[in-house]
């Protein structure tokens, strides 16, 4: 059960990490 957490929170860490520039560049071009 506690791996299933953990993996959950490494796909959302990753997932932030590469939106966040993504989200940076988008706002940058308005």
């Amino acid at each position: 059960m506690r791996r299933r957490i953990i993996v959950l929170v490494l796909t959302l860490a990753s997932v932030l990490v590469t939106a966040l520039p993504a989200l940076a560049s988008i706002s940058d071009m308005s």
